[in-house]
């Protein structure tokens, strides 16, 4: 549950950064319960089939950190129906436990007697909702009196979970018992965020054998769903490792990776999230982190994300770019790179405050706009680019589409420079904008860099943004990076035939090279001190017969895997094998010879691979011209060009020649008659 805790321990120690004994397995001979989710390595699985968890973490946007009991059911309905349409199939959310036992201070936690029945006819009313949008449920037991630290506390505990989950145990739609969400946030840090120091019970290991209770007062009650442990930083996920069935770490951009050896929380350390960089980086730096923690499990695990997000709105760099920017590097993680058992984001929708009902406890003081704006969702319920992207990982297969244009910018530098003191990054050249131009060089559009809007689309090499200043440029952004490349990806305007940059060198000599679709088209000498260079885009030559057609294409996914089938057709009924490529996050290209006229139709066939089924394209047409052919030519005598002499010769009237040749023919027809007379004779 996102409480206090979470509120200024996970979400506010990210925010920060972004700004600077063994489980036994089931044996084989044990078959799982029918319509159970369980484990098989690093699976979990359904009836046979492979489970991946996709879905939210939910509370109603205008009941948000309230008892359930006061919830709308009906709102409930209609949120769990956008649930369902953007491709969920699993809702994280949970229960409070002051409320479940009527008592908001926790004062009675220990001698309480009975869950209130209101709440469990609650919980009741929330599988039934579920059930109907076809959504699994993971569950948190906690929010928990943080009394419960204590042993002191445990018969008290024993009894709550003895109260809930028996009731449940044989409810197939609930996948997990999340023991107690966010406890590593509260107990494992000092005031004013945590209670470590303040209280004596607030110690790693008082937190771990309270989890351990936990799980070994669930397993006899209900053998039939998995536990799990939602904490606030990657690496507490091993420290519970023995006693859960999955891994279920929050993926918000900070990590405490030397709780592992130590009591308190140290240094909060980031793995690259959140504004001021690349999309690369923080895919890399995430899977880094992911790795980390599979290579130090004790046996293979599934690993589900708990929570990932980023606020839409609030101070400095919050803006909707910046969260889409988040969901799509966390999902390519989870789903293209490492292919792991699941990820829920932080939250469906954006939460009213104050909600229309008493907010828990520990909410003492008001939302804060951040808080208020990490959902998938507007108040308005309208999706956010964050939830299109969620819909597009979400779905049983990608989409495939041809391109007519160019959509990838590269630029390659001759050398990079390193400022020094305790800017460590490596530079090359500045960029404040890239503008597309037409054939009469007016603007067709122009990419900001520096501003939020420009982010989702720098994919490699660029550094934060820089500004706004009072001088001119107000924002700019260095790229550069050890690879001396940055890259864009956006589609080209169709009618684009220049780009013009605005750009400077941060040293002297600097080349820089401009590749389209990895199309070498221009080097340039870059000067220190801002200055526009403007550069002809390649022209696409016409299509015919005997000539190449280079196919671009691309996927709503960066999948790198399987093969990319070119078909080709001329009635749409029968296809034929053409080219073969496979994918490169997400793009391919290939080249695709033209041997026939008339209306060709192309489609894209991939094969499939890790999470997600194959898939086709549309089919597209190309109308091949026809050869023009050559007119008809008719036979004529030929006659000799006259030579050089003969053009120096004087020239007889042409009446004249043929009088002669006339007078010729009726001699040669006189010599003949007399001839024949005498042999006559």
């Amino acid at each position: 549950m996102r409480n206090i805790f979470h509120l200024v321990s996970c979400w506010l120690s990210t925010a920060l950064l972004i700004t600077f004994a063994l489980l036994p397995e089931r044996s084989e001979s044990q078959s799982p319960p029918e319509n159970f989710v369980y484990v098989e390595g690093t699976y979990l699985m359904l009836n046979g089939e492979r489970f991946i968890v996709k879905g939210f973490n939910y509370f109603p946007r205008d009941y948000g950190w309230t008892d359930m009991t006061t919830w709308d059911w009906e709102a409930v309905d209609r949120e769990f129906t956008l649930a369902q349409a953007y491709g969920a199939n699993t809702i994280r959310t949970g229960l409070h436990m002051p409320s479940a036992i009527g008592d908001l201070t926790c004062a009675r936690a220990r001698t309480f007697q009975q869950v209130r029945p209101e709440y469990l006819e609650a919980v009741h009313r929330l599988i039934s909702v579920a059930k109907k949008h076809d959504l699994r449920l993971i569950l948190w037991l906690g929010d928990l009196c943080p009394q419960t630290l204590s042993p002191a506390y445990y018969p008290g505990l024993q009894r709550y979970i003895g109260e809930i989950v028996p009731v449940f145990a044989n409810e197939p739609q609930i996948i997990a018992w999340d023991l107690q969400t966010d406890i590593d946030g509260y107990a494992l840090q000092k005031p004013p965020i945590g209670c470590y120091g303040e209280r004596a019970d607030c110690t790693k290991t008082n937190m771990l054998n309270m989890l351990r209770f936990m799980a070994d007062t669930i397993r006899p009650l209900d053998p039939n769903h998995l536990i799990t442990v939602g904490f606030c930083w990657p690496t507490s996920s091993l420290l519970a490792q023995d006693f859960t069935d999955f891994l279920m770490p929050q993926i918000l951009g900070g990590d405490m990776p030397e709780i592992l050896e130590g009591d308190p929380a140290a240094q909060l350390t980031g793995y690259g999230q959140g504004a001021g960089l690349d999309y690369d980086t923080m895919v890399r730096t995430l899977e880094d982190k992911i790795r980390f923690l599979q290579s130090h499990m004790t046996r293979p695990m599934p690993i589900v994300f708990a929570e990932y997000g980023s606020p839409s709105a609030g101070e400095d760099y919050y803006s909707p770019e910046v969260q889409q920017q988040i969901y799509a590097a966390a999902l390519e993680v989870a789903f293209v790179r490492l292919k792991l058992a699941g990820a829920l984001n932080w939250a469906l929708t954006d939460f009213t405050w104050p909600p229309k009902s008493q907010p828990l406890a520990y909410l003492d003081r008001p939302l804060p706009v951040t808080e208020q704006t990490f959902g998938a969702f507007n108040l308005d319920y309208s999706p956010k680019p964050a939830a299109e992207t969620a819909k597009a990982y979400y779905a049983d297969a990608p989409t495939i589409t041809f391109q007519d244009r160019p959509e990838e910018l590269k630029f390659i530098f001759s050398k990079t420079f390193v400022p020094g003191g305790e800017d460590t990054r490596v530079l090359a050249v500045a960029f404040d904008s890239i503008t597309f131009l037409n054939k009469d060089r007016s603007s067709l559009l122009k990419l900001d860099i520096g501003d939020p809007s420009a982010r989702p689309f720098l994919a490699q090499g660029f550094s934060g943004d820089e500004g706004p200043y009072q001088g001119d440029p107000t924002t700019f952004v260095w790229a550069g990076g050890e690879e001396k490349t940055a890259r864009l990806w956006l589609p080209f305007p169709a009618e684009a035939q220049y780009i013009s940059l605005r750009i400077s060198s941060g040293i002297e000599d600097m080349k820089m090279t401009v590749l389209v679709d990895d199309e070498e088209i221009k080097t340039l000498s870059v000067a220190v001190g801002w200055k526009t260079y403007t550069i002809q885009l390649p022209k696409e030559q016409p299509l015919t017969v005997g000539s190449t057609l280079k196919l671009r294409g691309k996927f709503n996914l960066p999948v790198s895997e399987g093969t990319v089938t070119i078909q080709m057709s001329s009635d749409q009924t029968t296809w034929q094998d053409v080219a073969s490529v496979v994918p490169k996050r997400g793009r391919f290209a290939t080249s695709v010879p033209i041997e026939h006229t008339g209306t060709l139709w192309l489609r894209a066939v991939w094969s499939g691979d890790g999470l997600y089924r194959s898939a086709m394209s549309e089919a597209i047409s190309l109308d091949i011209p026809a050869p023009p052919v050559a007119p008809t030519v008719v036979p004529t005598a030929t006659i000799a060009s006259p030579t050089p002499a003969m053009e120096s010769m004087p020239q007889a009237p042409v009446g004249l020649y043929e009088g002669i040749g006339a007078i010729l023919l009726l001699l040669v027809g006189l010599g003949i008659y007399f001839v024949l007379r005498r042999k006559q004779a």
